[in-house]
C-alpha cells in the first residue's frame, strides 16, 4: 500500500463510474430482493449494501493498480517497521498522504461495515485487518509494484475500529434522542 496515492488521478472516473453501476445493480437487486417490502428500512438496507459494494470496488480499484515506478517488492512482515520509516521521510506530506489515504479508506469501510451489520468496534477491525491481509497478498501475488507491510494491515485494522465507533457512538447518540422524544410524548399523552 506504499505509494497508495501516487498517480491515481485517473482512477477516480473510473472507480465513480464502477461504483455507480454496481453499487445501482447492488441497490436494484437487493431492492427488488425483498419484494412487496417498500419502506424506508428497505431502502437504506439497500442503500448500505450498494455503499459497502461501491467501497470495495474503490478500495480494490486503489489498491491493487500497479505502480508505473516500483518499490521494493520483498514483503515486510515485520510489525511496526515500516511507519517510522515512513515517519523520517523527508518531508511530511509522503506520510500523511500514505498512512492517511489508508486509513481514510479502511475509515470508510469499517464505519459501514457497522452501520449496515450493526456490529460493534471489534468485528469491523477484524475485518478490515482481514480485508487489508488479503490486498497485500494480491499485491504480492499481482506483482503490482506495492510494497507489502504488515503494518498496513495493523492501519488498516485500527482505522477500521475508529471508523466503527464513530457509527457506534452515532448509533447511540441517535438512540438516546428517540428515547427522550419518546418519554416526551408518553408525558405529553399521560398530561393530556
Amino acid at each position: 500500500m506504499t505509494g497508495l496515492w501516487r498517480d491515481v488521478s485517473d482512477l477516480g472516473t473510473v472507480a465513480t463510474v464502477l461504483g455507480v453501476v454496481v453499487g445501482g445493480g447492488v441497490f436494484l437487486g437487493s431492492w427488488a430482493y425483498r419484494g412487496v417490502e417498500r419502506s424506508a428500512s428497505a431502502v437504506w438496507r439497500s442503500v448500505g449494501e450498494a455503499l459497502v459494494v461501491a467501497w470495495a470496488i474503490a478500495l480494490l480499484a486503489v489498491m491493487l493498480r500497479p505502480l508505473p515506478y516500483p518499490s521494493d517488492p520483498g514483503p515486510d512482515l515485520a510489525p511496526f517497521t515500516g511507519i517510522p520509516a515512513g515517519l523520517d521521510a523527508g518531508s511530511w506530506e509522503v506520510p500523511a498522504v500514505q498512512l492517511g489515504g489508508t486509513a481514510l479508506l479502511f475509515v470508510v469501510g469499517g464505519g459501514l461495515l457497522s452501520a449496515r451489520l450493526r456490529w460493534g468496534v471489534v468485528r469491523p477491525a477484524l475485518a478490515m485487518a482481514a480485508v487489508a491481509a488479503l490486498v497485500e497478498g494480491l499485491q504480492h501475488v499481482l506483482h503490482t509494484g506495492r510494497h507489502v507491510a504488515t503494518d498496513d494491515v495493523l492501519v488498516a485494522a485500527l482505522a477500521g475500529a475508529v471508523g466503527a465507533a464513530v457509527v457506534v457512538a452515532l448509533r447511540g447518540r441517535a438512540g438516546r434522542t428517540r428515547a427522550r422524544r419518546g418519554t416526551g410524548v408518553l408525558r405529553a399523552e399521560a398530561m393530556g
